[in-house]
């Protein structure tokens, strides 16, 4: 026991700086082609009107647009010229190696053996992250402020919490995380007094310790940061302004909402990796309890959790209507949508419950605000991709949090299916390396051997992800070089000739998608109002 408190004392700070530094440079290899794009181009305007004039725009907002003035005040800031967005660049991949450090402080709970699959987990995750998703929230300047930002608040304030309510750390930085994560978002900041709550319930009444006085400095500021946020006026005029999807009041906003989950949330490419990281995570993680816990009913979840995984992962190529983005569709394919999203939430609950009744509360936890997070959006008239970004992180967590009880043998299983599925026969060689060095597991070279070849089809596929994305961004950020050489020579002419992105899957909003932004594109580069723009 010493000796494995001492080796985490060694290890644990450079697997930490290890998975930071991985995704931080992964993730800014896509960043720094990623160009201003939709709000970008409004935002980055008033990042160059000074602090009265940003100011005043930003009050304009809060009573029109939206009550989420801190991230937009950054974000504005970052826009506001060239050398400030490429600092802009680094910050959010920053961000983003941020969340993988702290998906596996959280989920490493001090244990050095396990912080390296965790590690492994939150880097190949946030790469896996597919581009409809990224696109809306993490390779797009804005869209990062407004979810990747908020994210990495929330994570950072969950390990100040923990470490403030075990007498591990003081309250001062606590209870500043708190505020600044419940001034972010709607979603974010809700979840932050969530977690809140829930950590102090857990510290109170699980653990039976007295309520820490200190404690309510984190509550009260998040709660006041929230309501900031989803009680500011433009909250009021939004919603008295725009149209639901459909008529009938808020609960058919709701049942519209919950049938569009088909598309949007469980089938289909926009979260296709996270969800396979999940349902391979839990029935493994059930098989396992059963072999050495003897739980019948662990072992039945465990049937029903690969029966979930085989309903999810096979029948959109039986049932391809399931892939479809219409919203009318026959009503057969709604119910074996919401039957395989009822499983989804079953098995993943069970697992939490059977954590939580062994004093391991973390994936219950990060169920609770995953799904909560959700749940909020179904009264929202506007839903995207970009809103399960808080969901995904609470995923990975989840599924980190399982991996405890066999970790590389997750990573190895999740990694080759997944490989497999991805047409690399090759990842059924690395199976069967794997399992000869397993054999050979007594002398210590095989044992860190088998380690590293487990992760070898897992970090294979978030390889082959994260090198499609730098791609298309280079790809873009090349037409957008040439498009800003063409407005550099632009002399007075009533048109200007620019050109479209090579591919709009690597990319947000531009002015030839909505025009809206038309008048926003002139002002950020200089052009005058009244030049026509053709996109070729």
């Amino acid at each position: 026991m010493e000796q494995n408190l001492a080796q985490s004392e060694k290890y644990l700070p450079w697997i930490y700086l290890g998975v930071f530094f991985l995704v931080t440079a992964g993730c800014y290899a896509v960043l720094h082609y990623v160009v201003p794009m939709g709000d970008d181009l409004m935002y980055g305007r008033w990042g160059r009107l000074g602090i009265g004039g940003l100011l005043e725009r930003m009050a304009q907002h809060y009573q029109t647009a939206n009550g989420r003035s801190l991230v937009h005040i950054l974000d504005s800031i970052l826009l506001g010229s060239d050398l400030r967005i490429a600092i802009a660049r680094v910050f959010v991949a920053a961000l983003l190696g941020t969340v993988a450090l702290n998906l596996t402080r959280l989920a490493a709970d001090g244990n050095w053996k396990i912080a390296c699959a965790a590690a492994v987990l939150s880097a190949c995750g946030i790469f896996l992250l597919p581009a409809g998703l990224t696109r809306q929230s993490v390779y797009w300047i804005t869209g990062a402020m407004n979810y990747v930002f908020p994210l990495a608040l929330l994570l950072e304030y969950w390990v100040l919490l923990r470490a403030a309510l075990a007498g591990r750390r003081g309250w001062v930085l606590t209870s500043v995380f708190a505020l600044l994560a419940g001034l972010t978002v709607e979603q974010i900041s809700v979840m932050t007094v969530g977690l809140t709550v829930l950590l102090m319930g857990e510290y109170c009444l699980v653990r039976k310790n007295a309520f820490p006085k200190q404690a309510l400095w984190p509550l009260l500021l998040s709660a006041a940061g929230t309501a900031t946020v989803v009680l500011a006026p433009s909250v009021f005029y939004r919603s008295s302004i725009t149209a639901p999807p459909v008529e009938g009041g808020t609960l058919a906003v709701v049942k519209y909402n919950l049938l569009e989950l088909r598309h949007t949330f469980l089938f289909g490419d926009a979260l296709f990796p996270i969800h396979f990281l999940v349902l391979t995570a839990v029935p493994l993680w059930l098989l396992i309890r059963t072999v050495r816990r003897k739980k019948v009913l662990d072992g039945l979840f465990a049937v029903l959790a690969s029966v979930e995984f085989a309903a999810w992962f096979w029948l959109p190529d039986h049932v391809p209507e399931l892939l479809s983005n219409i919203h009318d569709v026959p009503r057969r394919i709604d119910i074996y949508a919401l039957a395989v999203l009822g499983g989804y939430l079953v098995c993943t609950l069970y697992a939490a419950i059977r954590s939580a009744a062994e004093r391991e509360w973390m994936p219950l936890f990060a169920f609770v605000l995953g799904a909560g997070s959700q749940v909020m959006m179904l009264v929202s008239p506007t839903v995207g991709p970009r809103t399960m970004l808080c969901c995904v992180g609470m995923l990975l967590l989840f599924s980190a949090c399982l991996l405890r009880e066999a970790p590389y043998l997750y990573l190895l299983g999740a990694g080759a299916l997944l490989a497999w599925h991805w047409g690399q026969a090759w990842a059924a060689v690395v199976v069967m390396a794997a399992v000869v060095l397993w054999l050979l597991r007594r002398f210590c070279p095989a044992r860190a051997a088998c380690a590293v070849v487990c992760c070898i089809p897992l970090l294979f596929c978030a390889w082959t992800m994260l090198n499609d994305q730098h791609d298309g961004y280079q790809e873009n950020a090349a037409v957008d070089a040439a498009n800003r050489a063409a407005i550099a020579a632009y002399s007075g002419e009533d048109s200007l000739v620019l050109h479209k992105f090579a591919d709009d899957l690597y990319g947000w909003v531009m002015p030839y998608h909505n025009t809206y932004y038309d008048a926003y594109y002139k002002e950020f580069y200089g052009l005058p109002s009244e030049v026509e723009l053709i996109w070729e």
